[in-house]
C-alpha cells in the first residue's frame, strides 16, 4: 500500500558523512535547510564540511543525486518536500538514525508477524476443536443409533418370548398339552 508522503518527514532520510561515508540522522536543520552553509554549524569541523548536501534514502526508494540540479541546501529542501508514493515510509522520530528506524520497523513487523502467527494458530486450534466436537457428535449419534437398534432387537426378542410363554400358558391352562399338566 503506497501513500503520498514527503521524504523530509521520513525516518529513512539520512545525511552521508564525508570522511567515513557513514549515514547518520538527517536533523531538522538538514531537512529544512536551516544551516545555509554556515561554517559555525556543527556539520563543519575545521572549516571542512562533515556531511554532503545530497541526502540519502536508506531503503533506496529515491536517488536524490539524480533529482538535484544543484548540490545545495535549497535544492535539497525542494527535493525533500516533493510528494511521493512510497511503500517504505516510516515517520521520522528525532534522535534516531535511519538504521534505528529500519530496526524499529523490522521489530514492529516482527511483532505483527508474530501476532498474525498466533492468530493463525488460534484459528487452527478452534478449527481442530470444532472438528473434534463434530467427530464426538458423530460418534454419539452412531452410538445412539446402535443403542436404538439393540433396544428394538431386545423388544422383539422379549415380545416373542412373552408371546410364546402366553401361548404355552394358555395351552397348558386349557389342557391341550397332556405331557404338561398343572396339578389341581
Amino acid at each position: 500500500m503506497c501513500e503520498v508522503v514527503k521524504c523530509k518527514d521520513c525516518g529513512f532520510l539520512g545525511a552521508r558523512g564525508f570522511a567515513l561515508r557513514d549515514i547518520t540522522e538527517a536533523d531538522k536543520a538538514f531537512r529544512e535547510d536551516k544551516d545555509n552553509g554556515n561554517p559555525t554549524d556543527y556539520r563543519w569541523v575545521d572549516k571542512t564540511r562533515m556531511y554532503e548536501h545530497v541526502p540519502v534514502c536508506l531503503v533506496m526508494r529515491v536517488q536524490f543525486s539524480d533529482e538535484m540540479r544543484r548540490k545545495d541546501g535549497s535544492e535539497r529542501v525542494r527535493v525533500l518536500s516533493e510528494n511521493r508514493d512510497c511503500d517504505q515510509f516510516t515517520k521520522w522520530q528525532r534522535g534516531h538514525s535511519p538504521q534505528e528506524h529500519l530496526e524499529m520497523m523490522r521489530s514492529e513487523q516482527s511483532l505483527k508477524d508474530e501476532q498474525a502467527w498466533k492468530e493463525r494458530q488460534e484459528e487452527r486450534q478452534r478449527e481442530w476443536r470444532l472438528e473434534d466436537v463434530r467427530e464426538a457428535e458423530r460418534r454419539h449419534q452412531e452410538a445412539l443409533k446402535q443403542a436404538k437398534r439393540q433396544h428394538r432387537t431386545n423388544l422383539l426378542v422379549f415380545g416373542f418370548l412373552m408371546t410364546v410363554i402366553s401361548v404355552v400358558g394358555e395351552l397348558v391352562a386349557n389342557g391341550r398339552l397332556p405331557w404338561f399338566t398343572i396339578p389341581k
